[in-house]
């Protein structure tokens, strides 16, 4: 976190744009931490928009399949899976897309945060830069 804020006050200092993008900024975890290392910064946060169904696909072969390789166990099945995800999210949409998770949690802190659908076109930096 030192190493962090040091290298965003000095772009701040300078006067900088910055643009931090990672898939681990999604779980929102630490994002009260971020907002109050951000707070002198006009910050804009963009959530990626990918279709669900391409989504769960993707994450099951993240979590089932590579993981289940690497320790040589049998891979769950995607219908299993699925059912033990929506059970963990209480069958409620809103809560199993990750987008809307993350742009919940955003919100919470930010004021500028913005859903950008990956599907659509123009691109990204059309839109928001």
């Amino acid at each position: 976190v030192q190493a962090f804020t040091e290298l965003t006050e000095r772009h701040f200092e300078r006067g900088n744009n910055l643009i931090l993008s990672t898939e681990a900024f999604s779980n929102g975890e630490n994002v009260g931490v971020m907002r109050n290392l951000l707070k002198d910064w006009s910050v804009r946060i963009v959530v990626t928009y990918r279709n669900f169904s391409e989504w769960i696909s993707s994450f099951y072969y993240q979590r089932m399949v590579q993981s289940t390789r690497q320790w040589d166990l049998k891979v769950q099945s995607f219908q299993a899976f699925f059912q033990e995800y929506a059970k963990d999210h209480n069958n409620d949409y809103l809560r199993m897309h990750p987008t809307i998770r993350t742009y919940n949690v955003y919100s919470k802190y930010f004021d500028h945060v913005h859903i950008f659908d990956i599907h659509s076109k123009p691109d990204v930096l059309e839109n928001f830069v």
